[in-house]
């Protein structure tokens, strides 16, 4: 169920505002398995499918740029941080983080158990499949460029995002992408101030490469 709500996004455009799935991250995180967290996912679905039917979305401007979100939701300033790209017209269309909590493996397989959880996370995995991850992520959700949150908590994500953005963007056609700085043990690191000033020099280097694009 949860991976069929990440999948909705790829529709153009989308039924849902990404942040939705920050949102819902509480019952996949700590209520794995349990049948009050079934329903929930079973009454996302049903009210997204209902957005579909009617051409309507939880997204409540016109999208005109769909991005993929890379590393952890900043929660202190998630409010923040989706008013912002709202103000922009940016859908999170695609996140690794919450697609990472969409664990497939039969009741009873403890090996397909340690398998998925440790080859799902970015953190668990060579920098080569992370890459190809995204490669394909970007094309199956139209992305038209990436925000990368440097966690600067998360030592092993912050250390290899360098070179992570730099080979997307090259395997994507040059796909825009912008970074900024967070800690989830320091909220103090976050800046609005240099959020939006990235995200404002962000849009106009999507704006461009969709030009660039268009006309060949």
């Amino acid at each position: 169920l949860w991976s069929k709500v990440n999948d909705y996004l790829a529709l153009q455009p989308s039924p849902l505002s990404g942040f939705d799935l920050f949102n819902y991250m509480g019952p996949m995180v700590f209520c794995r398995g349990q049948s009050c967290t079934t329903a929930v996912m079973e009454q996302l679905v049903s009210e997204i499918e209902e957005h579909v039917k009617n051409g309507t979305s939880t997204y409540p401007v016109k999208e005109e740029f769909r991005v993929f979100w890379e590393g952890i939701a900043c929660w202190p300033y998630l409010s923040h941080n989706l008013k912002t790209l709202k103000k922009y017209g940016i859908n999170v269309c695609a996140t690794a983080y919450a697609k990472a909590w969409a664990l497939d493996y039969e009741s009873g397989d403890m090996d397909g158990l340690a398998r998925v959880y440790s080859f799902n996370s970015s953190n668990n995995i060579l920098i080569d499949e992370t890459v190809e991850r995204r490669v394909a992520w970007n094309k199956k959700f139209h992305i038209d460029g990436s925000i990368y949150h440097v966690n600067r908590a998360c030592k092993v994500m912050a250390c290899q995002q360098q070179e992570i953005m730099r080979e997307v963007s090259e395997r994507c056609g040059g796909l825009p992408y912008v970074s900024f700085d967070g800690d989830q043990a320091d909220y103090r690191n976050f800046s609005e101030a240099q959020f939006e000033t990235r995200i404002q020099a962000f849009v106009e280097l999507m704006r461009k490469h969709k030009e660039e694009v268009g006309n060949g």
